[in-house]
């Protein structure tokens, strides 16, 4: 049973069983998320490629399942973390809350998405409709997380930085970490508005007002 692959975390049989399954059963979307998470569990693809077969078959969950609002949170999650595509994981997100205005998990998504494009002053609302959902037990830290995007907006990225490869483990970040993020999500999604202003703010933010000006205008010219 492809369920119980996956609880015992044997990944490959996972996918091979619920892949039989869903041959049958196709509109089981319960079953897609599984085979999903059993496809980027395993060992057999790159991550990049995994995720994009996981994201193609939670794309094709359609708006009226009622699995959908978590479809989408999971292909954000994907979009944004292995693909690299915050733009698209922003949209998707979206979606997600309005199919679900519940979630704790994508107020988490976007809190960080926010962050990690340079908007921390537009995350306010997401940290604490996080933070409400939150157990009391990690409240705690997640003040702590919101304090230091407040106030060392660096730091507060690094742990995902090392989890992109952007930092490496026993480093402490840098500017240098911050550019070559905001130029990898540039390298995965070209023509984004979004990527181009993230970028543009953070060299405002060094003064480099001149090469951040040029990006601004790229970025209205694409908006257009």
């Amino acid at each position: 049973d492809g369920r119980q692959y996956l609880r015992e975390r044997r990944s490959e049989l996972a996918e091979k069983s619920l892949a039989q399954y869903l041959a049958y059963h196709p509109d089981d979307h319960q079953a897609v998320l599984q085979w999903a998470e059993a496809v980027i569990s395993g060992k057999s693809r790159l991550p990049q490629d995994a995720a994009k077969l996981a994201c193609d078959a939670l794309g094709k969950i359609s708006d009226s399942s009622p699995s959908a609002a978590e479809a989408r949170m999971r292909e954000a999650r994907l979009t944004l973390f292995v693909l690299l595509q915050p733009e698209k994981a922003e949209k998707l997100l979206i979606r997600s809350k309005e199919l679900n205005p519940d979630p704790m998990d994508v107020h988490f998504l976007l809190w960080k998405l926010f962050d990690l494009t340079e908007r921390f002053q537009f995350a306010e609302q997401h940290f604490w409709a996080t933070y409400e959902r939150s157990p009391d037990e990690i409240k705690t830290n997640r003040l702590g997380e919101w304090y230091l995007s407040q106030f060392s907006t660096n730091s507060a990225n690094a742990t995902l930085d090392k989890l992109f490869g952007f930092l490496a483990p026993e480093q402490t970040t840098s500017d240098q970490v911050v550019i070559a993020r905001l130029d990898a999500f540039l390298e995965h999604e070209p023509d984004s508005t979004l990527n181009l202003t993230a970028k543009a703010a953070f060299l405002l933010h060094l003064r480099e007002r001149e090469a951040a000006g040029k990006l601004l205008d790229q970025a209205e010219q694409r908006s257009d």
